[in-house]
């Protein structure tokens, strides 16, 4: 993949998870539940990306930018006010699709990467737009 390709998608990736984020990080509450959420989530994250970051060379920078918006939206995830199983799982599923581009880019070729990328990402945007859509139905039932 040239270089210019990759780092459209990459931008693209970025809009999305910082939108993500955006929605997300408003509606964050801090219990026992999404606190170890966002424990395991950030720790996984930190060793993927040194990981990752360790073969980008001049990649380094927007790779860096990259792991930073989806450990921001995998927070805002982990931490969403409403536990949504939906929504953590989609975040998951976001975050393996990201980390898959960066570790069959970077580090070694993954046998099937861009079906196992595609399928990860493409279930995680369905979870992550139906578990909002779903939980902003339940809070309009609930004050109706």
């Amino acid at each position: 993949m040239e270089l210019g390709v990759f780092l459209a998608g990459v931008s693209a990736f970025l809009v999305a998870q910082l939108t993500y984020a955006w929605v997300f990080i408003p509606r964050r509450s801090f219990n026992t539940r999404s606190l170890i959420q966002a424990a395991v989530l950030v720790s996984t994250l930190i060793l993927i990306s040194g990981y990752v970051l360790a073969h980008t060379g001049d990649m380094k920078i927007p790779v860096a930018i990259d792991m930073a918006a989806i450990t921001l939206m995998g927070l805002g995830a982990a931490l969403h006010a409403r536990p949504s199983a939906m929504i953590f799982v989609g975040a998951v599923l976001f975050i393996t699709s990201d980390s898959l581009i960066g570790i069959n880019r970077f580090v070694h070729p993954v046998e099937n990467a861009r079906e196992w990328i595609m399928v990860t990402y493409y279930l995680a945007q369905f979870l992550l737009v139906y578990g909002v859509i779903f939980h902003q139905g339940a809070q309009k039932t609930k004050r109706s």
